[in-house]
């Protein structure tokens, strides 16, 4: 995922593009993806509406659209690289609904999970 905020001149003060930047290094180490962006602020001691503003400026777009990539990407790693069923796959991305889960993936990934790991069956040696 390209992050933007090296291209651009700001109007916020190094260490609020610092702390975004800091946040977006903190969310792709979770393990768990069900992170929101109240908690996101929580975390570098900054307002929710402040952090969105600046997230959405500096990145490029909204937290809860980065979030969603990430957890996106990171099932598309965990259907090629684990045997693991959908439904866990779907909650170490952040989804309490496998069917849900499903459909978000397929919007944004063109297929079904299942379709997806078959697809890419043999890429990449399973767990």
């Amino acid at each position: 995922m390209c992050d933007k905020a090296e291209n651009k001149n700001f109007a916020y003060f190094d260490k609020i593009i610092v702390t975004v930047l800091k946040a977006l290094y903190y969310m792709r180490q979770l393990e768990d993806l069900r992170v929101n962006r109240d908690m996101g602020a929580a975390t570098f001691n900054i307002s929710s509406g402040y952090f969105s503003e600046c997230f959405k400026t500096i990145i490029g777009r909204s937290f809860g659209e980065y979030m969603k990539a990430l957890q996106i990407e990171k099932a598309k790693r965990l259907l090629v690289e684990t045997k693991y069923p959908i439904y866990r796959i779907a909650e170490q991305t952040g989804y309490k609904d496998e069917k849900y889960f499903s459909k978000i993936f397929r919007e944004r990934a063109g297929m079904n999970p299942a379709e997806y790991r078959k697809a890419n069956e043999g890429s990449v040696e399973t767990k």
